[in-house]
């Protein structure tokens, strides 16, 4: 029987997989359309500093300039 620790490590090695290849269906011949639905709290927190939270926005910049078929909105947290 598998100790606990590599069951652990196995499944965490098949979620980076399945993220891996998650983040390879944009650029695959025939991609899905893609639909993203984020909450604006999530693009305004700041999680893992300003830097970081500066990155991941320029990423999902560049992913709908570069692929037609992404679509990122944004929910406002309160009604205008």
């Amino acid at each position: 029987m598998r100790s606990a620790c590599v069951l652990r490590r196995h499944a965490c090695q098949d979620r980076v997989d399945f993220r891996l290849e998650r983040q390879r269906l944009p650029a695959r011949a025939a991609p899905p359309r893609m639909w993203f639905v984020v909450g604006e709290g999530a693009l305004t927190r700041p999680v893992g500093g300003y830097d970081v939270l500066r990155g991941q926005l320029a990423h999902l910049s560049d992913a709908t300039e570069q692929w037609p078929h992404i679509t990122v909105q944004v929910v406002r947290n309160s009604p205008p």
